[in-house]
C-alpha cells in the first residue's frame, strides 16, 4: 500500500450554494479507501466567510504584530478577529484564544465566583492584547497586573517554532513576553 497525494482540479467557483461533496464527485474519480482533505480556503468560501481585504481596518496590535513579522496588518487583523473562543475549562483553569473579549470571559467566570485582577476597565479589550501590554487596573497596587491571572501560554516565535511558556518554569521568558507588545512572537493560547 502506498500513500499518494493527488490534487483535485475544480473548474467551478466555490460559493454558498455549492455542495462540496457533489462538486468533488463531479471533478474526480473517488475510489474506496480514498481520504479527502479540504483546504480551509474552500470551506471558508463555501461558508461565505470571505472578506475584501480593502475593507479591513487593522488595529494597533495587528500593526505591531505585522511589522514584527513582515506581514500585511490587514491579514493579521483578520486572524486576531477570528480568534475569539474559550478552548476549555478544567481544574479551575480556563484556556482561551487571544482574541476573546474580556467581557465574554467575565460572562463565563463570574457565575463561578472567579475574578480577574489588573483589568483596564473596558470589557471590549481582548485577552491577548491585555496580556501583551500587561495591563494594569485600579486594583494593581494590591493584586498586581493582568499577568497575575496567567499560568502559561503558547507562542509562535519568529522562526516558526511553538512553545508553551509556563510562569513557574520559564519565569524569565514569561516575563519578557508578557508586556512585550507581541515583538517576541504571536500568542495562540492563554491558560
Amino acid at each position: 500500500m502506498s500513500l499518494q497525494i493527488i490534487p483535485i482540479k475544480i473548474q467551478k467557483e466555490i460559493g454558498l450554494d455549492v455542495n462540496l461533496v457533489d462538486l468533488i464527485l463531479e471533478s474526480s474519480e473517488i475510489n474506496d479507501g480514498d481520504i479527502l482533505v479540504f483546504s480551509q480556503k474552500i470551506v471558508s468560501k463555501n461558508e461565505g466567510r470571505v472578506l475584501s481585504l480593502s475593507s479591513v481596518n487593522p488595529s494597533l496590535l495587528a500593526n505591531g504584530i505585522a511589522s514584527s513579522y513582515g506581514k500585511d496588518p490587514r491579514l493579521v487583523e483578520l486572524i486576531l478577529s477570528e480568534s475569539k473562543r474559550i478552548v476549555r475549562m478544567e481544574n479551575g483553569i480556563i484556556i482561551v484564544e487571544p482574541g476573546l473579549r474580556i467581557g465574554d470571559l467575565l460572562g463565563v467566570i463570574m457565575p463561578h465566583n472567579w475574578v480577574l485582577v489588573g483589568l483596564s476597565g473596558s470589557i471590549d479589550d481582548v485577552v491577548g492584547g491585555v496580556l501583551s501590554t500587561n495591563t494594569h487596573g485600579k486594583d494593581t497596587w494590591k493584586n498586581g497586573n493582568f499577568s497575575q491571572n496567567i499560568v502559561s501560554f503558547k507562542i509562535i516565535f519568529a522562526n516558526g517554532t511553538t512553545k508553551e511558556i509556563q510562569k513557574d518554569k520559564d519565569s524569565e521568558l514569561f516575563n519578557s513576553i508578557v508586556g512585550g507588545l507581541g515583538f517576541l512572537g504571536l500568542i495562540t493560547e492563554i491558560h
